[in-house]
């Protein structure tokens, strides 16, 4: 059953009155491109992105043995504990949250019902393997110390590294615990949460794949010129893997396969609803 402040007639929930939007910003996913668009559309009200979530709050921080604890995942969940009791657009003068740093959903949640029921969440997902294929490239390319070309792409895959948690991190994001969470959650427990949030609480979701027909829809929604905002993406094909390390992307990112079939239909269930 749809929440009471979403439209019966659309996929996910697209609030019946929107007066804010919300972007939680998947890395490689074609982000910058929806982010690029929403700023050009947002009237130059972009809420400051370094008062809500600070850029380095999970990127380049994250370990395998969790970060949860560390002194800056604590300040980061009393900001957003004190965020819950402002109305942020308000403050700050402004009507749209986005912008290249990556949020997880704990962003949306600490939004206040009221504030909530007005916000477009939107989401950005893509292919999980090439999601991955495409982290990797570009660490590749930064890094300077020659440890992810030792590291090779199978062992990337199969466990990620440190300061970068790969896998099945739309799952993590869409549940809001890809990191400073206050209590890591069960592999259920995560899937659960996350395919609830982009079934009930997402109002729109992009896919790189078409990029064209993800922001005509928003286009659509909110009433803007879909011509106006330059189209751009930086992502490039990737070569056909070997057999094994395809094998292991797939072992190490099941959650964020079934969270993109879900997440298809969702997207294909929007577009039937722009022409129909």
């Amino acid at each position: 059953m749809k929440l009471a402040h979403c439209r019966p007639d659309l996929p996910g929930c697209v609030p019946k009155v929107i007066e804010y939007i919300a972007f939680v910003h998947i890395p490689k996913a074609g982000g910058n491109t929806i982010g690029d668009f929403l700023a050009h559309h947002s009237r130059d009200n972009l809420c400051p992105m370094t008062e809500l979530w600070p850029q380095n709050y999970c990127d380049g921080l994250y370990s395998p043995e969790g970060m949860q604890n560390t002194g800056q995942c604590q300040l980061q969940r009393l900001g957003l504990q004190k965020l819950q009791n402002i109305h942020p657009f308000d403050k700050f003068h402004c009507d749209t949250i986005a912008g290249r740093n990556h949020l997880d959903f704990g962003l949306i949640d600490a939004l206040r019902p009221d504030v909530l029921e007005r916000t477009l969440v939107i989401v950005n997902l893509r292919r999980p393997y090439d999601r991955v294929v495409s982290t990797y490239n570009y660490l590749l390319h930064q890094d300077n110390t020659g440890i992810f070309k030792i590291m090779g792409l199978r062992k990337f895959a199969e466990q990620g590294a440190q300061g970068e948690d790969t896998n099945n991190r739309m799952t993590k994001t869409l549940a809001g615990d890809y990191c400073c969470y206050a209590q890591p959650l069960s592999d259920c427990e995560r899937w659960n949460k996350a395919l609830y949030n982009l079934q009930n609480r997402v109002g729109v979701v992009t896919l790189l794949e078409d990029m064209e027909s993800s922001l005509g829809y928003i286009s659509w929604l909110m009433g803007w010129d879909a011509g106006k905002g330059a189209m751009k993406s930086n992502a490039n094909p990737h070569p056909v893997l070997d057999p094994d390390i395809e094998a292991a992307l797939k072992n190490a990112n099941t959650f964020d396969a079934q969270l993109y079939h879900f997440g298809r239909i969702q997207f294909s269930n929007q577009i039937l609803a722009m022409i129909t």
